[in-house]
């Protein structure tokens, strides 16, 4: 829908954007997810560093990218006309 197709990026466009934003959002949960596992199945000791930072920098990345892709759609929907971004 943002694109027009699904083999080419239509980088001047909000919901383009919008999109790879939430995509990039969803990965860093599931990273969050994936670093935390090793404390949870693993030795209790094992991987401390990894747990704490690594997966609270990946919900972090993950929050601000969903938070991003929230503005995004927000100018989107408020404008009554299609916004590009650039000269397209």
């Amino acid at each position: 829908e943002a694109a027009g197709s699904w083999m080419k990026p239509d980088f001047n466009s909000i919901g383009w954007w919008a999109s790879f934003l939430n995509f990039i959002g969803g990965i860093g949960f599931f990273l969050y997810a994936v670093l935390s596992l090793p404390g949870v199945v693993g030795d209790p000791g094992c991987c401390d560093d990894l747990n704490k930072w690594g997966a609270a920098m990946a919900t972090f990345w993950g929050s601000c990218a969903f938070w991003v892709a929230g503005l995004l759609q927000w100018i989107e929907f408020s404008s009554e006309h299609p916004i590009t971004l650039g000269g397209g």
